[in-house]
């Protein structure tokens, strides 16, 4: 820029600055009138605030601690609509309502104006939402048009119509072919006769109503069986197949059964018929036709019977294995599913009772096969006591063989206690026969100890002071042991037809030891109560009544300090869900209560306040006719704390699982993925879903896979194997090699192989090009040899030819001694020539003296040319040859390069070694590296390419710049190892 164009713009710069003055100071002037303006109505308003601070100073105290309990009151309300299990959602009018519309208008005002504003996690997870933003915003016809809510407009209208309180109402919601039943609650918001809001709140009821429907169920099948039980007691014989008929069509309808049948074995007659049928008229069976089946023609039903209590077959199963398959066919119509049960005696079949259904999707609940096993039995018996009472009724041979089967023995003894009569049943109980004991005194079989008690007790029978009195002696085996018998004596010596004392004696022996077996299973409950190391309570209504030694010491307390005590008193007035502890102690007790064990955590307070976690089991027992609560207190403040520590670490593995470099791989056993890292889906190609359904060996080159699949069955079955290359073969058909290094591990309870799989072609490369330099560079040696014997040796060789040709000629002594000293000078000169290329290839100075006097041997040569300061530590030390040599061929190489490249005069090199690395610096006053090379580090020439190639030959680090003047540097550290194990080169100290 010219002077004078400079001192233009500076004269317009000045002018600007003076105008930009001006108004900054109009500027100013402005404010400080609005300022004085300001003041003035600040005073004004200072004026009113206080006269106004006076008139409501009391009413601004109110309302600043009513905003804070609001505060306290939404932040409670916040947590608690985040933390409870049921779902609350908040609908949002765009504009209030008002409530005094017809109820039609209200309805459609509802729907095309109410927005769900708020709904916490339980809401979405009971809708299957994740996320709130799928819910948030959206309108209320839309909602539920979207998740088809049934009866929504009946339930709006009753909503409507009870005043905008809608509570406790149930629905149920089909959800990926699941039915949710669900408890309801609408409380709407009024302000100023406006509906303003609406909030909805939804409980997911239903496991509560399958159990409930469970204990319905089973409450019903108890009564049926009860009734059924009772129906048979003291009925007479002729009205006990009226009675079985109706028994079963009781229980076809309790089990929503369309047919009901019972079929009876006759072991006689070798046959099998329905005696007892019942059906509604969508099923028609012909009784007669399954009348008198030979036991041959159902062996099959008969075998399936051997290894299961009940069968539930199809109509087509049932038909297909049954041998009479027309007659079935025929004669049952409408019949798809069959429920069997086989009613056995002492491991005999002795008849069969079922149910039918006309539906092919039927399905009998699991109390049903109980029901009729317990029918069955119960039906058998009564069948079986009728056929008895008619027999006995007809012939006492008939009573006496019924007397057979009695488990009681029956004795009549006359007045001196001789038994007159002695039942067959006392034969497996005492193991006499009749014939052997008839005639003999009954004391005889008494205990010792028991004898005195016997006797007096019969002296009492004698005089009728003790009939019907059972009592308790030990008896004596036929074969010396004894055995507990209660008996009952009735004194019937004045009965003209038995004449004796007839005395019932039932075998009690089980009961006993069981009685013995109770005393001692208490004793053991009272040790394990007492010896427990978790924390055990038994609770009436809802307070402590008993506790263990260790819920003492849990607690901190004495057993007077926490008996009577209810346990919301030791523990934190609110539990982590929020909810107030008392309530929700209170609502767990009243369900054990019900019958609906609880196991649950908590947070307990130990008598000094300091809370801890456990784990309660909290379940309903009957002792004695009362109703108590058990419950046991585990205390899990260290297994939380390992949880979140397994957590943490778990999170830890899956940042570094996901993040690493490498592909992470598990497979399993069955040559399947189970899990792989974003790395491996990244190098391969495939996306999760289809790697997971491919086998590893698919995504293995051909030539690999063999000994792949041989590597893996090594691994399972516990051998260690080295790392491994191999090839990968992506998903676009590209090839990768990688170096695969697994072991064996333990995934999810399973064994399973983890593979760290690293990318190694940047590494194959490289070698690939080392290869190639150490080949080209071979080659370069190669001809530099062969252009050395050319040019020096090649010469010198032909000079002596040509001498010794001329000495064919017999020349003069004169001529000839010329042509003699001549040879002897292009021969030494050779000889020369041969040493130095010979040097040159492996110099004899470095394998006899070492690198330092290599160096020095090689620089004293130039040093009339190039001015070289060499500057080293080494002295003495001899090193690995590969070392030595290398260190050599480069320092020639830079040395070289600069005499041929740079066009300096001047080199500076350093060669030390320290702490087990030899260092060498080497500096030149040339012209410097090729910015290329510099830049990127890729190399411009092969005598860079060697140096590279030799550091990296012997895993050391290199780094090559240009000095800020002029020249370049280069330096280069090489690992050196004196023990020999550390690193493949070693020094040796002369």
């Amino acid at each position: 820029m010219k002077p004078a164009e400079a001192a233009k713009d500076v004269k317009g710069l000045k002018k600007r600055i003076r105008q930009l003055n001006d108004e900054l100071k109009n500027l100013r002037e402005e404010l400080s009138m609005k300022d004085t303006e300001w003041n003035l109505i600040a005073e004004e308003l200072e004026l009113y605030k206080a006269q106004l601070e006076n008139k409501v100073n009391i009413s601004a105290s109110q309302l600043k601690k009513s905003k804070e309990k609001l505060k306290i009151s939404e932040n409670r309300l916040k947590n608690f609509t985040e933390l409870t299990n049921d779902g609350i959602s908040c609908i949002t009018l765009k504009l209030p309502m008002d409530t005094r519309l017809s109820l039609k208008k209200q309805l459609e005002y509802i729907y095309n104006n109410g927005i769900f504003t708020e709904a916490n996690k339980a809401f979405l997870r009971i809708w299957g939402h994740t996320v709130s933003d799928e819910i948030t915003g959206q309108p209320v016809s839309v909602f539920f048009k979207q998740h088809h809510v049934p009866d929504n407009l009946r339930v709006a209208v009753q909503f409507i119509e009870n005043r905008y309180h809608l509570t406790n109402f149930e629905s149920v919601l089909k959800k990926n072919d699941k039915l949710l039943y669900l408890q309801n609650n609408i409380i709407g918001l009024v302000v100023r006769k406006k509906l303003t809001s609406i909030w909805y709140s939804i409980r997911d009821i239903t496991e509560q109503k399958k159990a409930d429907e469970s204990i319905h169920y089973k409450t019903k099948l108890e009564q049926l069986v009860s009734k059924i039980s009772s129906s048979f007691i003291n009925l007479p014989s002729e009205k006990i197949d009226q009675t079985i008929e109706a028994s079963i069509s009781e229980i076809c309808q309790i089990t929503c059964s369309d047919a009901g049948f019972l079929a009876l074995s006759s072991s006689v007659e070798n046959t099998v018929s329905l005696s007892y049928l019942w059906h509604n008229d969508k099923i028609w069976i012909n009784k007669t036709s399954f009348y008198g089946i030979l036991h041959s023609k159902v062996k099959w039903l008969v075998d399936h019977f051997k290894n299961q209590e009940e069968l539930t077959l199809s109509a087509d199963d049932f038909i297909s294995q049954a041998s009479e398959k027309q007659l079935l066919k025929t004669d049952i119509k409408g019949f798809k599913k069959v429920k069997l049960r086989a009613v056995f005696l002492k491991g005999d079949i002795l008849g069969f009772i079922g149910l039918l259904s006309s539906e092919n999707k039927f399905e009998w609940k699991d109390g049903d096969g109980t029901l009729l096993k317990v029918t069955g039995d119960i039906f058998i018996n009564v069948i079986q006591r009728r056929d008895a009472e008619k027999a006995l009724i007809q012939s006492e041979e008939r009573f006496r063989s019924i007397l057979q089967y009695l488990s009681d023995i029956i004795l009549i003894l006359d007045k001196n206690f001789t038994i007159q009569y002695f039942s067959p049943s006392a034969t497996k109980i005492l193991g006499y026969d009749p014939e052997s004991i008839i005639g003999k005194n009954a004391v005889e079989f008494i205990h010792p100890d028991d004898l005195q008690q016997i006797q007096k007790d019969l002296a009492e029978v004698l005089l009728k002071m003790n009939d019907y009195i059972p009592t308790e002696f030990r008896a004596k085996h036929r074969k010396g042991h004894y055995v507990v018998l209660e008996a009952i004596a009735n004194n019937m010596l004045d009965h003209k037809a038995i004449n004796g004392i007839i005395v019932t004696c039932r075998d009690v022996t089980e009961r006993k030891k069981t009685e013995r077996k109770l005393v001692e299973s208490e004793e053991k409950y009272r040790n394990l109560f007492e010896t427990a190391h978790d924390a055990i309570f038994m609770m009436t209504d809802d307070r402590f009544i008993d506790c263990n030694s260790a819920t003492l010491k849990m607690f901190q307390c004495t057993r007077e300090q926490i008996i009577g005590k209810p346990p919301y008193e030791f523990s934190p007035e609110f539990q982590p869900d929020g909810r107030p502890s008392r309530e929700k102690a209170l609502e767990k007790i009243s369900m054990a209560y019900e019958g609906i064990p609880q196991f649950f955590e908590w947070q307990h307070c130990r008598l000094d306040g300091s809370v801890f976690d456990t784990e309660v089991s909290l379940n309903r027992i009957e002792l004695a006719g009362m109703v108590y609560l058990h419950a046991i207190v585990r205390d899990i403040t260290i297994r939380k704390a390992a949880e979140n520590a397994i957590r943490e670490s778990e999170l830890k593995f899956r940042n570094i699982f996901d993040n690493s470099s490498d592909s992470i791989a598990i497979m399993d056993e069955n040559f399947r993925f189970r899990v792989v890292n974003n790395m491996a889906l990244k190098k391969i190609g495939y996306s999760l879903e289809e790697l997971m359904s491919i086998s590893p060996i698919d995504i293995i080159s051909e030539k690999y896979k063999a000994k792949t699949i041989e590597r893996i069955n090594q691994i399972f079955s516990g051998k260690e194997v080295p790392p491994i290359e191999m090839e990968f073969i992506t998903k676009q058909k590209t090839i990768i090699p990688a170096e695969i290094n697994s072991k064996l591990i333990d995934y999810e309870g399973k064994k399973a192989v983890l593979s760290v799989i690293r990318d190694i072609t940047e590494r194959k490369q490289f070698e690939k090009k080392i290869v190639d330099t150490i080949i080209i560079t071979e080659e370069k040696e190669r001809e530099n040899f062969a252009k050395n014997l050319h040019d020096e040796i090649g010469p010198l060789l032909s000079s002596m030819k040509m001498y010794v040709n001329s000495l064919q000629t017999m020349p003069s002594k004169e001529k000839y001694d010329f042509i003699i000293q001549q040879l002897k000078d292009i021969l030494k000169e050779v000889i020369q020539s041969t040493k130095e290329i010979s040097n040159a290839l492996n110099p004899y100075i470095l394998s006899a003296y070492g690198l330092k006097a290599a160096i020095e041997s090689f620089i004293n040569h130039i040093s009339q040319i190039y001015s070289i300061n060499f500057e080293t530590n080494l002295e003495n030390y001899r090193f690995h040859e590969l070392i030595e040599i290398s260190i050599y061929r480069i320092v020639k190489e830079l040395i070289n390069n600069t005499m041929k490249h740079s066009g300096g005069k001047s080199i500076s090199i350093s060669l030390n070694y320290s702490n087990e690395m030899l260092e060498l610096v080497y500096t030149d006053d040339g012209q410097g590296l090729p910015a290329e090379f510099v830049n990127n580090k890729e190399p411009h020439g092969m005598g860079i390419s060697n140096i590279i190639s030799r550091i990296q030959a012997l895993n050391g680090t290199y780094s090559f710049i240009n000095l800020p003047v002029k020249g370049m540097s280069c330096e280069c550290k090489v690992p050196v190892s004196n023990d020999g194990h550390e690193s493949r080169h070693f020094f040796i100290a002369h």
